[in-house]
């Protein structure tokens, strides 16, 4: 047995070789480096000119209605626990669906790279027990990681403050040579909402063939939204070393299926609706020659009666051993699950990818660029009466890439995106951004190791939401409410983003049954609290702005026993 115990000052601790400054170890907000997001001080995850309901979130393989806790200073998974992240921001094959990106996240299944963080508060357990050869059932394995945290100190912009408990568990079993078994379950809860999600998964692998199926429940319940969900998941892949001509094939057959109760409205009097979504896809890859791999594959999703078929298809060129491209396109479809659009008749939002990407990699150094065009349709908006129809339309395009170096003492990274998303609500209408539309952004981090330290910078540049700048209103007496007088929906936006964060790590005790690790992961070090957004008065006569966190150091210790 091998017991992993933080407890914490202020903040977090991590043991990552390239330590991310200003993200106080939270494993979630560490990948927001990549340029493929919307560089915000929002609990939001927009990727590629969409909005965050666009990115379907999951966990072992089944939908999470989010990921951060209020505020988005920390995210509902336990560090340590979640063994990968997989981020898919488009054009990504049939496998996935109700949605045009994916970030995916994977439960740990053995000790942990990482653990432990807090917000004012915070401590993190976390346990991993291997299994004995003759223990019942084949036990493999057994995670379990918990945190409890007290966010009363930060309260980002003074939006959120209270505490929160999060739970992360899987277990693993080698039932026999060919099938193993896994069940693992998420657990989140804070002053927002309170959200559970278990899964159970049995695998099947031969030397040709691999067979998944999985079974999920989850539960929510949150000011706005309740929500019960059951989901199902199954995939069977045939791979052969040739056939026709070809080589290294792989065809998969897959179906997933979820049915889900929404509970909406006045908590007094509730409306409770059901939507049974089903799908099934197939899709087959195999090498045309040494060099060149194709993927073609059709997804086909059943959204409460509403059918979308998506066609999707890649191409894999690697010319030379240390240069790969790609090229992929395909369709996706986005069903109604918000609060605000499941009271609505409202059809599936429709997306048409399609990306080239490369992939540059060698000792020291990797480097991946993509660039990228998406045409969007039926997007979800509202009207003047404040109903939602599917009339709006648009387009998002950018380039976007990082670079990563590894030098024997030192490590580096640097990440741009240069964008652009316009929108229009109906046809004829006047052409606005996107809301998340932020056409520049770059993340450079540099460090240095040195005997037992860790020295680490990142600095973030980036340009402004947009926002609609109100100036006034009119007093309806009949209604008793101000509304604002007419102006071009966001056509302003919020001041360009600097921020520098600095962070020192030192191993505190290096001994053969012991390790302690410290930090202190300054964010924001020179306190730039320009605003992200803008809250109005009730008659639009005054606004407040919603500022980034300020100057806030993360200290925090981590004991490995």
């Amino acid at each position: 047995m091998k017991l992993a115990l933080a407890l914490l000052l202020v903040a977090s601790s991590a043991a990552y070789a390239q330590p991310v400054p200003g993200s106080g170890d939270d494993n979630v907000r560490e990948v927001l480096i990549y340029p493929y997001f919307t560089n915000v001080e929002l609990p939001v995850l927009a990727m590629h000119g969409g909005n965050p309901e666009d990115t379907v979130l999951l966990f072992d393989g089944f939908e999470l209605p989010s990921l951060f806790h209020p505020g988005g200073l920390r995210s509902i998974s336990t560090p340590g626990a979640i063994g990968e992240i997989e981020l898919l921001p488009g054009a990504f094959g049939v496998e996935y669906g109700r949605g045009s990106s994916i970030v995916s996240l994977s439960s740990a299944d053995g000790m942990p790279r990482n653990f432990g963080d807090v917000t004012a508060f915070d401590a993190t357990a976390h346990l991993w027990m291997p299994g004995r050869k003759h223990s019942v059932l084949g036990l493999r394995s057994t995670m379990l990681s918990f945190r409890y945290g007290w966010d009363g100190f930060t309260r980002p912009s003074k939006l959120v403050g209270g505490d929160y408990l999060d739970a992360v568990f899987r277990q693993e079993f080698d039932l026999s040579n060919r099938w193993s078994l896994a069940e693992s379950g998420l657990f989140a809860n804070d002053d927002a909402r309170l959200l559970a999600r278990g899964v159970l998964t049995a695998a099947y692998k031969t030397a040709t063939w691999r067979a998944s199926v999985a079974a999920s429940a989850m539960s929510l319940a949150s000011a706005d939204l309740g929500q019960l969900a059951f989901d199902s998941r199954a995939e069977v892949i045939r791979m052969a070393d040739s056939s026709a001509g070809l080589t290294k094939l792989e065809w998969r057959l897959g179906q997933q299926t979820n049915s889900s109760q929404f509970e909406f409205g006045a908590s007094e009097n509730p409306t409770k609706r059901w939507r049974h979504d089903i799908a099934g896809w197939s899709s087959i890859a195999a090498n045309l020659s040494k060099d060149i791999r194709a993927t073609v594959g059709l997804r086909v999703d059943n959204f409460n009666g509403d059918v979308a078929t998506q066609p999707r298809g890649s191409l894999i060129v690697q010319p030379i051993k240390e240069l790969t491209v790609a090229l992929a396109a395909g369709a996706y479809r986005r069903p109604p699950t918000q609060a605000s659009e499941l009271a609505f008749d409202l059809n599936p939002e429709r997306a048409t990818h399609v990306a080239v990407g490369t992939t540059y990699n060698e000792p020291g150094l990797r480097i991946n660029a993509i660039a990228y065009y998406i045409d969007r349709t039926r997007l979800v908006v509202h009207d003047q009466l404040g109903e939602l129809h599917n009339t709006g339309f648009g387009t998002s395009m950018g380039v976007e890439a990082i670079a990563q170096l590894r030098g024997d003492s030192w490590f580096g990274t640097l990440s741009s995106a240069l964008t652009r998303s316009k929108r229009f609500d109906y046809e004829r209408a006047k052409e606005r951004p996107a809301e998340y539309e932020q056409p520049f952004r770059l993340d450079a981090i540099a460090g240095r190791s040195w005997r037992r330290w860790i020295f680490s910078a990142r600095l973030q540049l980036a340009s402004g939401l947009p926002y609609t700048p109100y100036t006034g209103a009119v007093y309806n007496s009949d209604t008793d409410t101000y509304e604002p007088l007419y102006v071009p929906p966001l056509s302003a936006r919020t001041p360009f983003h600097h921020q520098v964060d600095v962070r020192v790590d030192y191993r505190l005790v290096k001994r053969s049954k012991l390790v302690i690790d410290g930090f202190i992961d300054l964010h924001n070090a020179y306190r730039n609290r320009g605003a992200i957004g803008y809250q109005y008065s009730y008659d639009y006569s005054e606004r407040t702005p919603i500022t980034a966190l300020p100057l806030f150091p993360f200290v925090g210790l981590r004991a490995y026993l």
